[in-house]
């Protein structure tokens, strides 16, 4: 069995691939329960751009429409950390360029 990070890293693997699936699918292939995929999902998305849905036909895991998997996402912490920072040492130039570099590297839901 795998340990928790290796886990996560091959589903982030498996979902790239796939785009989505079913949490009871990706709990028998990883050979855990499906809560334990819920918060696999949860914490991944704290990053990435998957997410889990519940539904009776339509649920399951996903990546969302023209995301890579590669992409990491800045955090909220860490985009307000950098607003405030552009508040305090950039010109209006140079703050729209980084607000633009802050807004492609930001999960949008």
């Amino acid at each position: 069995m795998l340990d928790t990070n290796a886990r996560r890293e091959s589903l982030l693997k498996v979902m790239s691939k796939r785009r989505h699936d079913r949490v009871s699918n990706l709990a028998f292939e990883f050979n855990v329960n499906e809560r334990t995929i819920r918060r696999d999902i949860q914490k991944l998305s704290e990053i990435y751009p998957i997410y889990a849905e519940r539904g009776r036909y339509g649920g399951g895991v996903f990546i969302e429409n023209g995301a890579c998997l590669g992409k990491k996402n800045l955090s909220n912490k860490q985009v307000d950390f950098l607003k405030r920072q552009l508040q305090q040492n950039l010109s209006e130039f140079d703050k729209e360029i980084a607000l633009s570099i802050i807004k492609d590297f930001t999960k949008s839901k």
